[in-house]
């Protein structure tokens, strides 16, 4: 096994962060990110469109410009391939892993 201890990574003055879940968790989440300088939320989804659609105008509100926003089966996939730096997937159990290799596998740190 490998370790990434000693990989170097670009910086960014903006990290541009997708969310994968919207809900509870993600929810919470969303506010912390949007909480921090140097974070720009670019994307997310939810399965639930209200919910997806919910967490948009929430990063509106709070001065960013309004994040692509997409909702159903496919949005998980809509968000790793769009322009992020991180997708920070909120979902349950069941998804999650896949969600975070499929994130790395597009060359996208996940959280």
């Amino acid at each position: 096994m490998t370790s990434m201890h000693s990989v170097p990574f670009a910086r960014h003055d903006i990290v541009r962060v997708g969310v994968i879940g919207c809900g509870n968790r993600g929810g919470y989440l969303l506010n912390e990110l949007l909480a921090v300088d140097g974070v720009a939320v670019i994307a997310l989804t939810d399965m639930v469109d209200a919910t997806a659609r919910a967490a948009g105008a929430k990063v509106a509100q709070a001065g960013q410009p309004a994040p692509a926003v997409y909702s159903g089966a496919d949005g998980w996939r809509r968000v790793i391939d769009s322009d992020i730096d991180l997708a920070y997937i909120a979902t349950p159990w069941d998804t999650h892993a896949a969600y975070a290799v499929a994130a790395m596998e597009a060359g996208k740190h996940a959280a």
